[in-house]
């Protein structure tokens, strides 16, 4: 008997460089062996828009500057419509209502929300939107306990609708390749973080830690790796701390299997 391949759509704002994008990512490679994968960008594709490809996806970049966008729902029917998906499965949550509106119209059979954040700066109308789409979810994924807790205080959501995933990697993506070069002593532990500098990220508060850290041990090194608005913004706050000789910061693209294994100690 021949098994009917699943179809899971996944619909997020876009593929650009970010934990949920690689993630998403690696959870498809595994997945494109017997589900049929459907990504859709509600605004662009970026950068691993290749990488979801390869892995065996089709990529769908509505090119909407907004999840409030007018034209959101009537451009995810089409494509649900188009490819039919077993599961509707969004990610980040701000545009779960129209994703449900769509799914609903488009006969979609069951619609999952990921969330990877403690939201505690959603405006009124974020939250509205949120609570609006809750009746209409038939799961939300969250990636610890800690988001499952503030969902279900802030958005009043039913416990038995939560469900946590943790995240993880691959760790066999660690084993290969060159060292990482870092102006350290070879010696050195290195306590070390790979986030968009961002303000979700707190690197202040890394650099906080890193002061404290830095008092009580001579031989300790630290490194950043990343990209975003916020990476001046941080060189200057080592600075300041008086840092600049125990840190190394990477304005990286991509993180490296090589860079983590650089690390002693790994901080998000």
């Amino acid at each position: 008997m021949t098994l009917l391949r699943k179809r899971v759509c996944y619909v997020l704002p876009s593929l650009a460089i970010s934990g949920t994008s690689v993630r998403l990512v690696g959870l498809m490679r595994e997945l494109a062996r017997d589900h049929e994968l459907t990504v859709v960008c509600t605004h662009e594709g970026g950068a691993l828009k290749p990488d979801a490809e390869q892995a065996g996806a089709i990529v769908h970049e509505l090119d909407l500057a907004r999840p409030w966008d007018p034209r959101t729902t009537r451009r995810l029917i089409e494509v649900f419509r188009r490819h039919r998906p077993d599961v509707a499965h969004t990610l980040l949550g701000d545009h779960d209502a129209f994703v449900c509106r769509a799914a609903q119209a488009a006969g979609v059979p069951a619609l999952v929300s990921g969330r990877r954040e403690v939201m505690n700066h959603l405006t009124p109308r974020q939250m509205r939107q949120r609570r609006r789409a809750m009746p209409l979810t038939d799961a939300i994924v969250a990636d610890c306990r800690a988001v499952a807790d503030s969902i279900e205080q802030r958005e009043q959501a039913p416990p038995g609708l939560l469900r946590v995933i943790p995240s993880g990697i691959d760790a066999r993506s660690l084993d290969a390749g060159p060292p990482f070069a870092a102006p350290f002593p070879q010696d050195a532990p290195v306590i070390g973080m790979a986030a968009n500098f961002v303000p979700a990220k707190d690197h202040a508060l890394f650099v906080q830690m890193a002061w404290i850290l830095a008092q009580e041990r001579a031989d300790l090194r630290f490194l950043l790796l990343g990209q975003g608005p916020l990476h001046a913004a941080v060189l200057r706050q080592i600075v300041e701390a008086g840092l600049r000789e125990r840190f190394h910061v990477a304005h990286m693209h991509r993180p490296t299997a090589a860079a983590y294994r650089a690390m002693t100690r790994f901080v998000l």
